[in-house]
């Protein structure tokens, strides 16, 4: 009779332990991993829908608890947030571009939706009625409502448009050119469409977990270390 006799270092519990902490070692390491990578892709998406903003991608961030650098933990989570958010985790301005809003007047009648002609500023913001009225020196004259479903319009009369397709100035003497110019729709509310999906995102990181997980295994058992 051949007997076959397997020992383990140690005691079951010191064993039971070291298998426990670095499993713990490695989940914690996938989700700050996942979380760091959430955020980039979250960043970088932002900046292609709004390439006209600097600052719009600074305002997703993230962190993955614990976050002190050599403790682990089998209950590690990550979150991805936004800045400036009061009651929400996600400021407005976020929270309507991701899933959409329908956007109202509050004390006027109506919003003033700017089409391609009206000029932008200095931030890529295109201009108010207000100040379109004073970069031309001249009143915008309101249309009566007409079909689309809109409530009107604000036009420039009696102006050239430009090769560029910009409004160019009144030509006194030559008023076959000029025509009058659509600067702004008026509408009784607007819907604001999503252009960014931080749920696809999101969804895509958290089904990549799993591999992170294993990475993090095989560099901890080939003496990578942990972090």
């Amino acid at each position: 009779m051949v007997r076959v006799q397997m020992s383990a270092a140690g005691s079951l519990p010191d064993l039971a332990a070291r298998l426990r902490a670095g499993m713990a070692q490695d989940v914690t390491i996938a989700l700050r991993s996942v979380t760091a990578g959430a955020v980039q892709d979250m960043r970088q998406d932002l900046s292609r829908a709004f390439p006209q903003s600097r600052r719009i991608a600074t305002l997703v961030t993230g962190k993955a608890e614990p976050s002190a650098r050599n403790v682990h933990s089998l209950n590690a989570e990550g979150r991805v947030y936004g800045r400036g958010g009061k009651r929400s985790a996600w400021p407005a301005p976020l929270w309507a571009q991701a899933f959409g809003a329908d956007i109202a007047p509050r004390r006027a009648r109506v919003l003033a939706i700017p089409t391609n002609r009206v000029p932008r500023d200095g931030r890529n913001r295109a201009l108010t009625p207000e100040e379109v009225e004073q970069r031309f020196g001249e009143k915008l004259v309101r249309i009566p409502p007409g079909r689309l479903g809109k409530a009107g319009a604000l036009v420039l009369l009696d102006r050239p448009i430009t090769r560029a397709g910009r409004v160019g100035a009144r030509r006194a003497n030559a008023r076959r050119k000029n025509r009058p110019v659509v600067m702004f729709w008026l509408v009784k509310q607007a819907r604001l469409n999503p252009r960014w999906d931080p749920r696809g995102i999101m969804q895509r990181w958290a089904a990549l977990v799993p591999q992170f997980i294993d990475q993090a295994k095989r560099v901890r058992e080939t003496g990578g270390g942990g972090r």
